[in-house]
């Protein structure tokens, strides 16, 4: 049997006798507090959350057109030839960076003072603008570049 690498945990085992060993909050995360606003940057924080929901309800959408784009005789319905492609790249970076922008806008208008709210809220719609405009994109046409997700076709 090896040692514990935590001598805390070792200590700690030693005197629960073979009983479930429960560890101090504060041990494990160094007591860090992050608290919540009570005034417009909750609302803000919010609004942020529903963009990243929005786009990954919208990339699964576009997951449901990439196995209809594949299946035979439904991919001639689709507008755009190249149709499978440039949904693949719409919903790679609906599921991850809008998502990722959203999480951190989240934790930004949490922690932000409240003189930078309007700069928040301007952030905010132009990145769901954004979000928008690359769900609508597959639908446009275009020439999708596929050099950060996939194997080039």
């Amino acid at each position: 049997m090896t040692p514990p690498l935590n001598p805390d945990a070792a200590s700690l085992a030693a005197r629960s006798n073979g009983a479930a060993t429960h560890l101090p909050v504060d041990l494990a995360f160094g007591g860090y507090t992050l608290g919540l606003p009570r005034d417009a940057r909750s609302t803000l924080a919010q609004g942020w959350l529903f963009l990243g929901i929005a786009a990954l309800a919208a990339s699964g959408i576009l997951a449901v057109l990439l196995v209809l784009s594949r299946t035979p005789g439904v991919a001639r319905w689709f507008p755009v030839a190249d149709f499978f492609h440039a949904t693949l790249v719409a919903h790679v970076d609906l599921s991850v960076l809008v998502w990722f922008v959203a999480c951190a806008g989240t934790l930004w208008s949490i922690n932000s003072t409240r003189r930078l709210l309007p700069i928040g809220w301007i952030a905010l719609g132009l990145s769901a603008l954004g979000a928008a405009t690359m769900a609508v994109s597959p639908f446009g046409g275009g020439t999708p570049v596929m050099a950060n997700c996939c194997a080039s076709a």
